[in-house]
């Protein structure tokens, strides 16, 4: 038998098991197509679902919580209007445990911003932001985004994540 032969041979049972499966699924199709129809067409239009509270299977613990990452809620800032930041304020303090802040990259800045320092020397932002967190009655998460130079064993700040090092 040659190879051309042979080829020809598997193609042809391939179209044929090929024709085969596709009769099977036409068959099958007008076979079951009428009974749906007729089940389709006694369908109530209506479904009543009632749901026993009287024994729950579990109960969800989520918990949400809101990321703050720029200076919207705080008043003054840009063209806030005092009644809107408000009334956001109360929809967090009454619905939304945890507020998270980031520190450094998109969150409010490093506190250690100077290299020279011997210790960290401007907590005022952090603070403030802690501060706005307590004051909506919110459980404070931090972030931090990026380690600062002085983790990174760098002698020189960069003022944000994207910048290249010199060097």
């Amino acid at each position: 038998m040659t190879s051309s032969h042979s080829h020809t041979m598997i193609t042809s049972l391939f179209s044929v098991r090929y024709l085969y499966n596709n009769i099977l699924q036409y068959l099958l199709l007008f076979m079951l197509f009428p009974p749906m129809l007729t089940f389709c067409s006694n369908a109530q239009p209506s479904v009543t679902v009632t749901i026993d509270h009287s024994s729950p299977i579990g109960s969800s613990k989520f918990t949400p919580g809101i990321t703050l990452v720029d200076n919207s809620l705080n008043y003054p800032w840009g063209n806030n209007d005092l009644d809107a930041v408000n009334r956001v304020k109360s929809l967090i303090k009454n619905a939304i445990p945890f507020e998270n802040t980031h520190i450094m990259a998109w969150g409010i800045s490093d506190p250690w911003p100077d290299p020279s320092q011997p210790e960290p020397s401007d907590w005022s932002l952090l603070d403030s932001r802690l501060q706005q967190i307590i004051e909506t009655g919110g459980i404070p998460v931090i972030t931090l985004n990026e380690a600062p130079w002085w983790m990174k064993g760098e002698l020189q700040v960069r003022r944000c994540i994207w910048c290249k090092s010199s060097g």
